[in-house]
This record gives C-alpha cells, sequence and structure tokens, in this order.
C-alpha cells in the first residue's frame, strides 16, 4: 500500500488521460492530458511514491492542465480532518 504525507488518494483514467488527486486537507484536483505511459507504469508499480509521481507526470509537465475541483470535503459533522 502507497502512503504519503500529502496526498490521501489518487485516480487515474488510463484512456483519457486524466488524474484526481485527493489531498490530506481535503482539496481535490483533476489533471487532465497526463501521460498516459506515466499513468500505465503507476498502476503497475505499488512502489512508488505519490508525492514525486504527481509532481513529476501531473505539475511539471507543461502539457497538461489542472482543475481545482473543490477545498474542502464536508462530512455530517462539519469538514473532513
Amino acid at each position: 500500500m502507497r502512503t504519503s504525507s500529502f496526498i490521501q488518494y489518487i485516480t487515474t483514467d488510463l484512456i483519457d488521460g486524466r488524474v484526481s488527486v485527493l489531498l490530506k486537507d481535503g482539496s481535490c484536483y483533476r489533471y487532465t492530458n497526463v501521460s498516459r505511459r506515466a499513468i500505465a507504469n503507476f498502476n503497475i508499480q505499488d512502489n512508488m511514491s505519490l508525492g514525486f509521481w504527481v509532481n513529476a507526470n501531473c505539475i511539471k509537465p507543461s502539457r497538461v492542465k489542472c482543475e481545482k475541483l473543490y477545498d474542502a470535503i464536508p462530512t455530517v459533522n462539519g469538514w473532513a480532518s
């Protein structure tokens, strides 16, 4: 199981080249036009650093577009921790 001090969860869409990243602070981002080769490699390699992969394949490449989906996840009792 992969762990990260900053990233809670990552979902990938290999066919469309999309990656969604949920951060531990509750923020969620969607990256489009991500390298499909990088996504396939991520899906195969279980010991890859989440933060390193997101930085190298979602944040740094100029072809990738980022959209902030929301700032925090609402819960029944307020905000998610």
